[in-house]
């Protein structure tokens, strides 16, 4: 079989999420074989680890598509949306076509991984990202009964809010906040290290970022404090450790909001874990648990019930 000179969509999707602690069954939907090598302690997470990480939890949180109004009157309705392409995204795929390898995203060598290169920190959108999510703003405009906005602190998700839903601006019944809890993983690959809250606030002041303590990524220097590798390399956030953050983002904050109608701009690997190891899913499992494209807009109902 020839050999493509540049690597596919999909494999370069897999790829990105190579070391991203995939369980096999993410893998179930994605289905390529760059998982199969990944060796942490993470991807030894089978469909019986996840069923009882949940069971541990106070809250199940059932998840079905939204097709319009909510099924249930207890259910909130949460426009997902993934950041559109970001420069540290466009390098890595950069890389793995001049190299013709999937660079190793847990490495510590920056000949082998590209993201781990100071230019990166806290990335932007590209010219690409910009143009998709330009492309979302007419679907963006159908969401007529959204009340609350609520975005990860990094550049590439603030920006991809405020271009999607640029004419939400002017509604004064919609509300705008950051929260640090849908950011990207933590730990080893600068494009998730955020900018200074003091900048943020400059470029974005209609971000509401009373949920932020301090200036600096005080959130990301901690995690690499306490989880440092083998080798003295920071470690990046588990399986366990992320899923157990995407429960807190939805049981300790959005299980508590009044709104019914809300949107969560985010990222790719939370929101995977998240739709896996936090959703119990048992409707729509094959529109609701792949990994989110490029400035993808998917809208979930969920219904939060005491267990």
């Amino acid at each position: 079989m020839r050999r493509a000179s540049t690597l596919s969509a999909a494999s370069f999707a897999a790829a990105f999420m190579q070391r991203r602690c995939v369980p096999r069954c993410f893998r179930r939907h994605l289905g390529h074989a760059a998982f199969s090598s990944a060796n942490s302690p993470a991807s030894k997470l089978t469909l019986e680890d996840i069923a009882e990480l949940k069971s541990e939890r106070p809250l199940r949180i059932k998840a079905r598509m939204a097709t319009g109004k909510r099924k249930d009157s207890d259910g909130i309705i949460v426009h997902f949306q993934r950041h559109g392409q970001g420069t540290h995204n466009a390098l890595y795929k950069k890389h793995a076509d001049q190299m013709k390898e999937l660079p190793d995203l847990s490495s510590n060598d920056r000949d082998k991984n590209p993201l781990l290169c100071e230019s990166v920190i806290d990335a932007p959108l590209t010219e690409k990202g910009v143009e998709q999510c330009l492309n979302q703003q007419h679907a963006a405009s159908k969401l007529k009964d959204v009340e609350l906005i609520v975005v990860s602190p990094l550049l590439r998700a603030m920006q991809t809010a405020d271009i999607t839903f640029d004419k939400f601006k002017t509604r004064k019944d919609v509300k705008w906040i950051l929260n640090e809890d849908v950011r990207e993983e933590l730990g080893l690959l600068m494009c998730n290290k955020r900018r200074s809250l003091s900048d943020i606030r400059r470029e974005f002041p209609h971000f509401d970022c009373s949920l932020i303590d301090h200036d600096e990524d005080v959130v990301w220097d901690e995690h690499r404090a306490r989880n440092m590798g083998y080798g003295g390399t920071p470690a990046r956030e588990s399986d366990v450790q992320m899923s157990n953050r995407a429960y807190k983002f939805l049981e300790g904050f959005v299980a508590a909001r009044k709104e019914k109608e809300i949107v969560v701009v985010g990222h790719s690997a939370l929101f995977l874990s998240m739709t896996n190891t936090v959703f119990d899913v048992t409707h729509d499992q094959d529109l609701i648990t792949p990994m989110f494209a490029q400035a993808e807009i998917r809208s979930i109902e969920l219904v939060f019930e005491e267990q």
